[in-house]
């Protein structure tokens, strides 16, 4: 898609020498059976907007992300689901960590809708209040079935011919949710009153799933509560209640986030960066930049 941010790379992600890469779409590797290299195992990265969906299942360490500036730390059992859109700034992997990574990109972006709509409802639905949803954690039988489904997979990939890689690709997807929901509807019939669903956490949950779908063009408050059928000034009052920040806030930082992202790919002018933003100006965008990051976006493309 012409406005989407430069993806990452599959070679950006630490990787071993037996990965296995599939026309540029799948990738699945793991460290099961070696440490990675220390040159290997940190990464600062410039902003990067996912164009792949990509899991991270830790089976011992500990294994650091930042996602959408969120620093989120992994742990054994701990799965990460990185969704297209998400914004990555760096990580860090501990030195006795052991992981498995895939990650997959549909051939056309509305391909992504193809999710199965019951299994990825249900995690959608589960998954409200709960207070990381980059990361879930799964029982020692969901991990061990997880882990199965992707050694699996790497032995079938090779083997499939490409007229029939989507099928194939889609039932990752089936698997994986499906693996995804079933545990956890066990963590929460479990957790029972733990987990706080309330209206009102679910507002703010949604609010941020919309911020980072529209931020990059829609900056007013208003329009976030239009979504959500609530006036403004209601809808600000729930949203810095559950969140200590008021929404303009969380618009903002995202905003600021996918302008640096953009910036950093020396691929596109001030004047085109505003103009894709929906700014009224380069300056108007220049004045909101620097007062938030402390510097001017052509200081900041320099410094990078």
């Amino acid at each position: 898609m012409s406005d989407t941010i430069e993806r990452i790379d599959f070679g950006a992600l630490p990787h071993s020498g037996h990965a296995t890469i599939i026309q540029d779409r799948i990738f699945l590797d793991d460290n099961l059976d070696y440490n990675i290299p220390e040159n290997q195992r940190h990464g600062s990265w410039r902003p990067y907007k996912l164009l792949t969906s990509i899991q991270i299942l830790i089976i011992q360490g500990t294994f650091k992300i930042k996602a959408n500036q969120r620093d989120i730390v992994a742990t054994k059992n701990d799965l990460l689901l990185l969704l297209p859109g998400t914004i990555i700034e760096g990580y860090d992997i501990g030195e006795d960590c052991r992981l498995l990574i895939c990650a997959a990109k549909a051939k056309h972006e509305k391909q992504l809708d193809k999710m199965p709509p019951k299994s990825a409802l249900a995690i959608v639905s589960m998954l409200m209040g709960v207070e990381d949803p980059f990361k879930i954690t799964l029982d020692d039988e969901y991990c061990e079935l997880f882990k199965e489904q992707i050694m699996l997979e790497r032995k079938c990939y090779p083997l499939i011919h490409p007229d029939f890689l989507e099928d194939v690709l889609f039932g990752h997807f089936n698997s994986v949710a499906a693996i995804l929901a079933s545990s956890l509807r066990c963590s929460i019939e479990d957790l029972g009153p733990k987990i706080n669903r309330n209206r009102e956490t679910e507002l703010m949950a949604k609010f941020m799933e919309a911020v980072h779908k529209y931020a990059s063009t829609q900056r007013s408050v208003a329009f976030y509560a239009d979504k959500a059928c609530l006036s403004p000034k209601y809808f600000a009052r729930i949203i810095t209640k559950v969140s200590g920040k008021k929404p303009a806030f969380w618009i903002k930082q995202y905003a600021i986030l996918e302008a640096k992202a953009l910036l950093a790919t020396g691929n596109y002018s001030i004047q085109q960066i505003s103009d894709r933003m929906n700014f009224p100006n380069p300056s108007f965008f220049c004045k909101y930049f620097r007062q938030e990051v402390g510097m001017s976006p052509g200081k900041f493309m320099k410094s990078r």
